[in-house]
Formats: structure tokens, C-alpha cells, sequence
């Protein structure tokens, strides 16, 4: 069956430039960055295995589909702050991990306490492009799943149909750039020469 929810050209894009800014915002420009100190660093975030939790609770969280691989407790303070918990699925190899938590940072980072089946969507784009960012794939000129699963850590799977979006945007476009993924690379290395003195 079809998904009914489809995202438009400009979510995808907004999804695109949030990921950038995220990485720049908090100096993550070398690849594979590591999204779990991404979390911890941007959104100050406690992890919880799936492993270290009961049985019963665990076989309670993955009778629903939207919570099998992770999701995020927002744990609201009277000082106004909040704070975060991702739960996790960590018997899954590390790719799919990566990939749940990255998923997670969109809902923490748009603020989305009970995800919509849209924002969950979004959510899984949000994950591929903060991991792989198409512009670092286009400008490298990969066009093999496999040097993406080895350059940025993301899984075959999610590599393959990556690429699917990207051969698309190649067929469109060729290999240009946006003006924000310009902008995005501008901004790397502001921050490589402020990192040499």
C-alpha cells in the first residue's frame, strides 16, 4: 500500500538545510560523524539501550510499529527546560542504530513530542541527509552504495535508496550545487581555517 503522505520538493529542502545547519552549528564536518555525540552535544541527551530495560516494558514498547527500532521521552521541567531520552534498539547492527538516532534528533530538533505519520517520514529523510548529506555525495562524485556505507556510515539499504533520490536530482540537475549547499561548504571551511590557529 502507498503511503498517503508525501512530502513536498521544499520539506524535502528544509529538511536538507536543517541537517546542515545542525552539523555546522555544532563543528560535525568530518564524515562519518558520530551521531550519538551530535545528540549529546546539541541537545544534552541520555540514552537508553533497549537491552538494559525489563522484558515485559521492552515487549510493550515494540508492540507498536512507530516505537520497534527507538523513540524520544521529552521529560518537561517547571523551570520551563526540557530534557531528552532516546530509547534505542541496540541488538540491531550499528548502521541501524546510527540511523534511529538521527532519526530521533528530527523529532527533538522540531520539537515533535507524538510524531505524526508525515513528520515520522520526514524524520526518516531528515536521517539520510544529516548522516550522508547529498551535497557531500554529489560534490565527491560517488555513485556506489557501497563507498557510501564506508564514507558515512549509513546502511546498504538506506545507501541504495539514497542514491535513488540523488540519481534523480543528477538527471534534473547534473552535478550542481544549491546556493545553501554552497553556503554549507563556505561555511566548512570558515571553520577548517579557525581549527588551524
Amino acid at each position: 500500500m502507498k503511503n498517503k503522505y508525501v512530502l513536498t520538493g521544499e520539506e524535502y529542502t528544509q529538511l536538507e538545510k536543517d541537517a546542515l545547519d545542525l552539523l555546522i552549528d555544532y563543528g560535525f564536518i568530518d564524515f562519518p560523524i558520530d551521531v550519538f555525540k551530535l545528540a549529546k552535544v546539541a541537545f544534552d541527551v541520555e540514552f537508553i539501550k533497549y537491552s538494559s530495560l525489563k522484558r515485559e516494558v521492552l515487549n510493550k514498547i515494540k508492540s507498536y510499529d512507530s516505537t520497534k527500532d527507538g523513540f524520544t521521552i521529552f521529560h518537561h521541567y517547571s523551570d520551563k527546560t526540557i530534557r531528552y531520552s532516546i530509547y534505542y534498539e541496540d541488538s540491531v547492527n550499528v548502521y541501524r542504530q546510527r540511523y534511529t538516532i538521527g532519526h530521533e534528533i528530527k523529532h527533538i530538533l522540531y520539537t515533535e513530542e507524538e510524531p505524526t505519520e508525515k513528520e515520522e517520514i520526514a524524520a526518516e529523510y531528515f536521517s539520510k541527509v544529516l548522516i550522508a548529506p547529498k551535497c557531500k555525495i554529489i560534490k565527491k562524485g560517488y555513485k556506489r552504495s557501497e563507498t557510501i556505507v564506508e564514507k558515512f556510515g549509513l546502511s546498504y539499504e538506506a545507501s541504495t535508496n539514497h542514491l535513488k533520490g540523488i540519481n534523480n536530482r543528477r538527471n534534473s540537475y547534473g552535478n550542481s550545487l544549491f546556493d545553501f549547499e554552497l553556503d554549507y561548504f563556505k561555511r566548512v571551511k570558515e571553520i577548517k581555517k579557525k581549527n588551524k590557529f
